[in-house]
């Protein structure tokens, strides 16, 4: 007789369920990691919390290029690592599976659900990716020129549209 499943969990109740879990083992998760897209798109992220942006990764990349937040969290991660054409090309992928301008407000948009699911797993904000932090610099994304003419915020406020998957990178290393 198959195992059930659940399906369809509030976004909150999965969050707390792979927070307290994860705290003991990321193997009790295994059932919930059945449950779709959504509970391998949290448990990537608690693993990029707790055990570094590698993990996260690599638990990530099943729902790449499909899931459009695993698919963000994986580039912003490779920016983390300082990987730039892997950062690069999920960046592209992205872009054009889900039919979006990476210079738009979706990004932002996106951005936020991001950092807000990152929060709920009450991160000590370390920083500890600063020193390989690295925005692509080729033909299809660069640091924005505009980068030093005006001051980056928590809230993305003010940006220009060439800054924002930059300014959404940043935060999310801020939280890492």
């Amino acid at each position: 007789m198959p195992k059930p499943q659940i399906t369809n969990l509030p976004n909150e109740i999965m969050s707390k369920i792979i927070e307290h879990l994860g705290k003991e083992s990321a193997w009790y998760l295994g059932p919930f990691l059945r449950t779709g897209k959504q509970a391998i798109y949290y448990e990537g992220l608690h693993r990029a919390t707790s055990l570094g942006v590698e993990e996260g990764i690599k638990v990530l990349e099943a729902n790449a290029p499909k899931h459009g937040l695993s698919t963000l969290a994986v580039g912003i991660f490779y920016v983390c690592l300082g990987k730039e054409m892997e950062a690069t090309n999920v960046f592209e992928e992205f872009g054009g599976n889900h039919n979006l301008d990476l210079k738009s407000n979706a990004i932002f948009e996106m951005g936020a659900k991001l950092q807000s699911r990152l929060w709920s797993f009450h991160l000590p904000l370390s920083n500890k990716y600063e020193k390989t932090f690295k925005f692509p610099e080729d033909d299809f994304l660069a640091s924005p020129s505009c980068l030093y003419r005006h001051a980056h915020t928590m809230d993305l406020e003010g940006s220009c549209n060439n800054c924002r998957l930059f300014l959404v990178c940043l935060n999310i290393l801020k939280l890492l």
